[in-house]
């Protein structure tokens, strides 16, 4: 496991993009989460620290994650009546009716096997 922002610490700026020279750009987020699920080699997690001042390390608990609901009112809402007129028809105009039937497209069937069974595998390859 390895703390990217150093012992005690955690990233603020969770959407925050980390750039280093050759590697992908990464949200400070994902860089937090690859730090604890063990992808960041320990030999690089030490200075990462003194790299990531993007992300805004500060001690733990200092993110608040508000998840709070949204308010629900009590005021009284007003329902719309439904439209008393209709709709108006479609614009494109139907087809008319009745339309010819086509022929379906079936090829009559063969009489099966079309070729005699063999009692052995045949060998397609010939000499030349």
């Amino acid at each position: 496991e390895c703390s990217v922002c150093g012992d005690g610490q955690e990233v603020t700026n969770l959407n925050a993009v980390f750039e280093f020279p050759g590697q992908p750009a990464v949200s400070c987020i994902n860089l937090q989460v690859a730090g604890a699920e063990g992808t960041i080699p320990l030999n690089q997690c030490s200075f990462l620290p003194g790299l990531i001042i993007v992300c805004e390390c500060a001690p733990l608990g200092s993110v608040i994650i508000d998840d709070t609901p949204a308010p629900i009112s009590s005021a009284p809402v007003d329902i719309t009546p439904a439209p008393l007129s209709p709709t108006p028809a479609p614009v494109v105009q139907a087809t008319p009716a009745p339309v010819p039937p086509t022929s379906a497209p079936v090829i009559p069937p063969t009489d099966a096997p079309v070729n005699p069974l063999t009692s052995a595998p045949v060998d397609l390859i010939t000499s030349a």
